[in-house]
């Protein structure tokens, strides 16, 4: 039987009891980040990504707060914004479904929107663990384009 690999932002978590019910709690509380080498890792091992194709530069910049992550893949440049099971982020110059499908299987669920950003035509696919529903509707009133709600 193959070994079951826990993506890097999981295994931050822990197992804490309370009110007799156990739930996840993030070891670090502070923990915004996705490290270099664990992203890189991550969608390789899981994803499935060439890793001779992938270079990653982590904290290139900050969006909404958020640390922007460049990535190349093959070539393709990649913006990725991230929040631990919350929201995950990522724009590409050029379509790639393989892109997708691999942060799908890191993330273990699938993207609920996809749309082409106005202001630099980039693809983008989101994930949302929280509120899709708010999200969608602040993207419609952001006038995003080809905007296409894949799971609701």
């Amino acid at each position: 039987m193959a070994e079951t690999v826990i993506p890097y932002y999981m295994s931050l978590e822990k197992l804490v009891e309370k009110d007799g019910k156990k739930s996840p709690e993030l070891y670090n509380k502070k923990f915004y980040q996705w490290p270099k080498q664990n992203l890189f890792n991550d969608i390789t091992e899981i994803g499935g990504l060439n890793p001779d194709l992938l270079e990653i530069y982590e904290g290139v910049g900050k969006a909404n707060y958020l640390e922007v992550y460049k990535i190349n893949y093959n070539r393709n440049e990649i913006n990725m914004r991230w929040v631990h099971d919350t929201f995950l982020l990522i724009a590409m110059k050029e379509e790639d479904s393989m892109i997708k499908d691999a942060f799908t299987k890191v993330m273990g669920y699938s993207p609920f929107v996809r749309y082409k950003d106005p202001v630099d035509n980039m693809i983008t696919y989101e994930w949302d663990n929280v509120d899709k529903e708010k999200r969608f509707k602040f993207l419609e009133m952001s006038k995003k384009l080809e905007l296409d709600r894949m799971i609701k």
